[in-house]
Formats: structure tokens, C-alpha cells, sequence
């Protein structure tokens, strides 16, 4: 990236962006340069659950999720990779709080990289015991019936609004904007830990 980001809004406000040549740069010419140099795609949520076509997309990858399917990083099993992400979204439509770990660096920084960055998430973080299936996540029981209620549970989070969500463990409060991708990335992101 050619640019300093020095702001949590997600878009680079440095006049290194080239294309200045020392003139300053008023924050109205901010959308004109983000998609001069590109940078639309790399810092907006584009991958969200809430747009039909892209969850569809995401929910064929989950159908070609088998039992035996590689694991390429981590502990977890593929069936049990289906029940934490059914965990995920079912705790965070409950009224049921959720233990928080969430941290004024979490909510701001972690959340940035998280959300809207578009780099990919790191492998290994420890997850929340009510969604770890060896801890307090619920055992996979049945591969297909378990998948098929994840998929049910993804159609709802995707109906969903920010007001019918909890506070994100570790993230805090987000937009509806950001739940949605939220949604998209952790099932992206278990997804590809079995190369699906």
C-alpha cells in the first residue's frame, strides 16, 4: 500500500496517495481518490451476508463441506467447525450475554483489521468458551442435520438489524453494515480452514 493510514475510519487521509503533487488534499476529494487508486475494494465490506447473491455463494461452499474435508490450520473438525459457526450466530441473535473481552483496542483497532481491512483473519485465535465445542459450544451430533441448521441460522442473521444483535464479544457494538460482514468473514474464514 502506497498510503499511511492514520485513521480508524478505514481510508488512507495522507497526501502520499500520489496523484497530489503537493496540493493539499481536502477530505471531500477522499471518495475520488479512493477509487483513483483502487483503494474502494480493499477497504470497503463488499462480502456481506445480507446480499442474496453473495450469501447463496457462500452457503454452495458450505455444501461442499464434508466430514472428511483437509484441515489446513487449527484443531478444529469440519463438523465441529459447523457447530461453532452455528454457535456464533445463534449467541449473537440471543438475549443471552455473551462474555466479553472486548477492550477499547479491540473495538477500535482489532475491529478495523477485522472488518475493513480485507487482510485475513488470523489462524489460532482463541475462541469464546460458549462457541469452543470442547468447552461449552455445542457437540456436533449429525453432519448434514448440524449443517443444515447452520444454514437456517445464517438466513435469519442475514434478516437481522444492528438493534436485534448483541454486543460483539470483542468488537463491541457494530452496524448492521458490519454484522453482515462479520457473518460473511467468519464463515469465509472457516470455510477456507478446509479449503472449501
Amino acid at each position: 500500500m502506497r498510503c499511511c493510514a492514520n485513521s480508524f475510519t478505514g481510508f488512507p487521509r495522507c497526501s502520499s496517495i500520489g496523484g497530489t503533487n503537493g496540493r493539499q488534499v481536502r477530505d471531500d476529494d477522499e471518495p475520488r481518490r479512493r477509487e483513483e487508486h483502487g483503494l474502494c475494494s480493499r477497504f470497503e465490506m463488499k462480502q456481506t451476508i445480507a446480499d442474496p447473491a453473495q450469501r447463496a455463494a457462500l452457503l454452495a461452499r458450505l455444501q461442499r463441506l464434508a466430514p472428511d474435508s483437509q484441515r489446513q490450520w487449527g484443531r478444529m473438525t469440519p463438523h465441529q467447525a459447523i457447530c461453532h459457526l452455528s454457535d456464533s450466530f445463534r449467541n449473537m441473535m440471543s438475549s443471552t450475554a455473551i462474555s466479553s473481552v472486548a477492550t477499547p483496542f479491540s473495538r477500535t483497532f482489532v475491529r478495523w483489521i477485522a472488518l475493513h481491512s480485507g487482510l485475513p483473519w488470523p489462524h489460532g485465535v482463541k475462541t469464546r468458551p460458549e462457541v469452543d465445542q470442547e468447552i461449552g459450544g455445542t457437540r456436533p451430533v449429525e453432519f448434514t442435520r448440524d449443517r443444515r441448521e447452520l444454514e437456517m441460522l445464517i438466513e435469519q442473521f442475514a434478516a437481522r438489524t444492528a438493534d436485534a444483535i448483541q454486543p460483539h464479544p470483542m468488537f463491541g457494538r457494530l452496524s448492521t453494515r458490519e454484522w453482515q460482514h462479520w457473518g460473511w468473514r467468519h464463515t469465509d474464514h472457516h470455510l477456507r480452514q478446509f479449503g472449501v
